[in-house]
């Protein structure tokens, strides 16, 4: 008699959760690394808008109801707002202030490209728990839909609940 698929998943996942929490804490620290990066990259554009005078040449619209044209931008979630020239200014002086906190090179990449990284360490996550916790039976489906967003989504945060429930 054959096993079922939920003993085999557990069996399976009792086996590799070491490897597989190991995994998953890389993924998160660069996570929060990349969380840390945005916020100092968000607090030196503020301070760009805090320093300099920029104005709304629209209306924010359902996007930003509170800012009005004319209005001073002063969060830069709302410098979609500007002109072209005044962005260009904005961006000019934002690229400046950036490379001189060290959060971007000369070229205007982020210091570090945290995009690749987390990646990477997506796919172990997802390669490793297809390949070593999901039934053989059930691999050649999550393997040929791996890439697929959703898919992704859904086996990182049933990683995520399996480890945390411990």
């Amino acid at each position: 008699m054959g096993k079922s698929a939920l003993s085999e998943i557990i069996i399976n996942y009792q086996t590799n959760k070491r490897k597989l929490a190991e995994l998953r804490w890389e993924l998160t620290n660069l996570r929060r690394l990349k969380g840390e990066l945005e916020k100092k990259t968000e607090k030196v554009m503020n301070d760009v808008l805090a320093n300099n005078s920029f104005y709304a040449s629209k209306d924010g619209g359902s996007r930003s109801p509170e800012v009005h044209k004319g209005d001073r931008i002063t969060d830069c979630t709302d410098d979609w707002l500007l002109n072209d020239e005044d962005y260009k200014s904005y961006d000019d002086i934002c690229s400046e202030k950036l490379f001189e906190a060290g959060l971007v090179d000369k070229n205007q990449n982020p210091l570090p490209d945290y995009y690749k990284p987390i990646e990477k360490a997506e796919n172990k996550v997802i390669e490793f728990f297809i390949l070593k916790v999901v039934p053989k039976r059930f691999q050649k489906c999550m393997w040929d839909n791996r890439k697929r967003y959703d898919y992704r989504k859904r086996i990182i945060k049933m990683v995520d609940e399996a480890l945390t429930i411990e």
